[in-house]
């Protein structure tokens, strides 16, 4: 487990019948894979540096919200879940602090429904938002959001 802290470029939420996922792009690099796809469409994924990382909306908001009080507040106040607009808004220049475990493919990390074991498919990392330093707008945004 390694903590890094990066500089937030860019978030994009992307929504299919399965879920919801945040990318988020970074300044900077870190430690990830990369995934390939060779001429016959075959897909590998690499070890390397990597500026983006995917985590699941509803994690993502816990996170944030366990980071920062003023999120969590916000968060509090309206009537539906961040969106696009909500995290553009919230993360714009944010700094953040992530914890990245590495796990190699066959480790468990849970069961289902009916007790079977879950094991990742392939080497790969997880990423949890631990600490986050808000920009001073995004700040004043929230601030003025949760104004009576």
């Amino acid at each position: 487990m390694a903590q890094v802290i990066v500089n937030l470029k860019r978030v994009q939420v992307f929504e299919s019948e399965v879920g919801s996922n945040v990318s988020l792009v970074f300044n900077e690099s870190i430690k990830g894979f990369q995934r390939n796809v060779d001429a016959n469409g075959n897909v590998t994924f690499e070890e390397g540096d990597v500026n983006t990382v995917s985590i699941g909306r509803s994690a993502l908001i816990a996170q944030l919200c366990e980071a920062d009080d003023m999120i969590a507040a916000y968060r509090g106040s309206i009537d539906h879940t961040f969106g696009q607009k909500e995290f553009g808004i919230i993360l714009r220049g944010a700094v953040l602090t992530l914890e990245r475990t590495l796990h190699s493919a066959g480790e468990v990390y849970g069961q289902d429904e009916n007790g079977t074991d879950l094991a990742y498919q392939r080497d790969c990392y997880t990423t949890e938002v631990v600490g986050i330093k808000l920009s001073q707008w995004s700040s004043q945004k929230i601030d003025d959001a949760l104004t009576l």
